[in-house]
């Protein structure tokens, strides 16, 4: 292909990674989280008492700095989020200008070749907004 089909195709590419690490974070804080929230029967009475727990006591600490984590990766993935889908927009506006100039790709098999590839991204960005609507629920 050319080059500005590469090009695109290595953006693609590289913001999906993006997208899967951050994603695979997130998901492994889900169960650092759920270790916290387990912890608060246990402390519970103790920290009634403290007005200033988030501050003064050391599970407190721990459970802010783990709900800062999990609000963090989860603005995080939602930015890579959005730049994959903008080349992924910016990709099928391409092809679709390819597709009515008066000079396509060469190959008859690169055009359906590269929206059989867009269409499999489909699912993945489902996937990642999927993993963004658990975090929301979970980091308020």
């Amino acid at each position: 292909m050319g080059k500005k089909t590469d090009a695109l195709l290595k953006s693609v590419s590289d913001k999906s990674d993006a997208c899967l690490r951050t994603a695979g974070a997130l998901i492994n804080h889900f169960g650092e989280w759920k270790k916290i929230q387990d912890e608060w029967d246990k402390w519970e009475d103790e920290l009634a008492r403290d007005l200033k727990w988030e501050t003064n006591h050391p599970y407190g600490k721990r459970r802010i700095a783990a709900w800062q984590k999990g609000i963090d990766l989860r603005v995080k993935l939602k930015g890579e989020v959005n730049d994959l889908n903008k080349v992924l927009g910016e990709f099928r506006a391409f092809l679709a200008k390819k597709e009515k100039s008066k000079n396509p790709f060469k190959s008859k098999t690169s055009l359906p070749g590269a929206k059989a590839m867009l269409k499999s991204y489909e699912p993945v960005v489902s996937e990642f907004d999927q993993i963004l609507s658990m975090s929301g629920k979970l980091f308020r």
